[in-house]
Order: structure tokens, then sequence, then C-alpha cells
């Protein structure tokens, strides 16, 4: 059985607010971590910023949209040890419109700020009348 059109959606990464501060000196340096089953982007690290902009859209490959969720976790990039996580969170895909991008905001838990993106589902969600 041969699929054409498998589900997808494009995550377009915009911007993170009111980060907690994770360093000692300086400020962070965040970056965003997204990832639907094993599918798994990164956005680049932004230096010194606790309201970075990322600006970056990414397509996921769905298996299934009614149960899929979107993890996303911010981390701290550091250089001389592991990077820390800042915040994380997560958006279930099943009530997302059909081929409409839509602007999310996500409240971090295990964390301080928002992140938001822009989603847009391709072959799956309901219907606009």
């Amino acid at each position: 059985k041969k699929i054409t059109n498998m589900p997808s959606l494009q995550v377009t990464a915009i911007k993170a607010t009111h980060l907690a501060d994770k360093e000692l000196i300086g400020k962070s340096d965040p970056y965003l971590v997204l990832t639907i089953g094993s599918e798994k982007y990164k956005t680049k690290s932004i230096s010194n910023n606790l309201n970075p902009e990322w600006n970056e859209t990414f397509t996921f490959q769905l298996s299934d949209p009614s149960s899929d969720e979107l993890n996303l976790v911010i981390y701290d990039k550091n250089t001389l040890s592991s990077d820390k996580a800042m915040g994380s969170g997560n958006i279930s895909l099943c009530a997302l419109p059909y081929a409409y991008e839509i602007p999310v905001v996500v409240k971090l838990k295990k964390g301080k700020g928002h992140v938001s993106l822009y989603l847009k589902a391709n072959d799956f969600g309901y219907k606009l009348p």
C-alpha cells in the first residue's frame, strides 16, 4: 500500500521571551530543540539573550497526527560544561486546523518564559468552515 500524502507539520520557531538566566556571568545562550517521535530539530543558539529570536522553520513527517505531540525544550548552550535545560513544553497536534498556519504560544514548564511558534498542518487537521 503506497501512501501518497504523508501528513506533515511545518513548525516555525519564532522566539522565546522572559527566560530565566542560567549563567553566573553574562546571560544564557538559548537554543530550542523540537521533537516529534524520533524526529528532532534544533535552532541555532543566540548568545547572551533571554529573549532570543530564531525565525527558523522545520518540517516533521507525522505517522499519527491524532496522537502525535510536538515536544520542545530550551537549552542554554555551554562551552565548558553540558548544556542546561531552561524549560520545556508540548503541544498536542489533534486540534490543529487543516492547511492553515496558526500562531501558538507555549508557557514553559520547569522554567520561566514563553516560546512563540507558527504551526501549519499539511494533509491533516480539521477543516475550517
